[in-house]
């Protein structure tokens, strides 16, 4: 061999081993809805583990936050996370989005009727989603209307001639979409 075959030889190993020691690093990073929050945090922290070249980052801004950061022209975010589903004018607009289900989980009410926990009455209220329908939409307005105590003959006389007061996000978010 040749010096000149020998310099090429070890100048050819020095630029294998350096490259093949140097590590490409890819950040990911997703944002949306926040329900899936803990989830999506731990597969993250667990992938981050394993590949450590790899950085995964999920922000829990809402489900519309998400929605809009993918859409935008570059995308803001490599993936995004909603509990709602794209309409077909968003699948027009953006024919490489695609949704895949990564979780699911019930949306249901909550109450407050401190006179039913003085009661000591053990049972839960009962609202069928006609009732539960009605009070979103404003038809029911009171914890002692008919319909509500129809429903819960257990609760007669103890619910109150209250207002019920509907509590909900105002920002795009995907659970109060859905529900």
């Amino acid at each position: 061999m040749t010096e000149l075959s020998s310099v090429s030889a070890l100048l050819a190993i020095y630029f294998f081993l350096a490259f093949a020691s140097s590590s490409v690093s890819l950040d990911l990073v997703g944002r949306g809805a926040s329900f899936p929050e803990l989830v999506y945090l731990d597969a993250a922290f667990f992938y981050n583990l394993y590949n450590p070249d790899v950085s995964v980052t999920y922000y829990p801004t809402g489900s519309g936050s998400g929605k809009a950061a993918i859409q935008q022209d570059p995308p803001e975010v490599d993936f995004a996370g909603s509990d709602s589903l794209l309409k077909d004018s968003e699948y027009d607009a953006y024919p490489d989005l695609q949704m895949f289900p990564t979780l699911a989980g019930a949306v249901v009410p909550i109450y407050n009727i401190p006179e039913i926990a003085q009661s000591g009455i053990t049972e839960p209220l009962v609202l069928d989603r006609i009732v539960l329908a009605d009070i979103f939409l404003g038809a029911i307005t009171k914890w002692n209307d008919a319909r509500i105590v129809a429903d819960n003959a257990h609760l007669s006389g103890i619910l109150p001639d209250q207002n019920i007061s509907v509590i909900v996000r105002l920002d795009k978010s995907g659970t109060t979409e859905i529900f």
